[in-house]
């Protein structure tokens, strides 16, 4: 007979490195932020994604400005293919 899986024996509590807050995942690897922190973060790129749009030749400099998205960020979302600077 095969044993029924309970929901609260299988979830794994992490904490996560942006907020320090402790969150609960179920399978497999942990994701690298918890849900709130990885929502703050596609946010922050569906927003520089608009700007870039709508300012054809704008820089990192120019979108931290006006989105206060860190600079650093901005270089990690270009190179992980996240955006495109044009």
């Amino acid at each position: 007979m095969a044993k029924k899986m309970d929901k609260a024996s299988d979830a794994r509590q992490v904490r996560c490195p942006k907020c320090k807050d402790f969150y609960e995942f179920f399978v497999g690897l942990p994701p690298k932020a918890c849900p709130e922190c990885l929502q703050k973060r596609e946010a922050q790129i569906q927003h520089v994604r608009e700007l870039i749009r709508e300012n054809k030749g704008i820089n990192a400099m120019e979108l931290n400005k006006h989105t206060g998205v860190p600079v650093g960020f901005i270089m990690k979302m270009l190179q992980e293919g996240d955006i495109e600077l044009a």
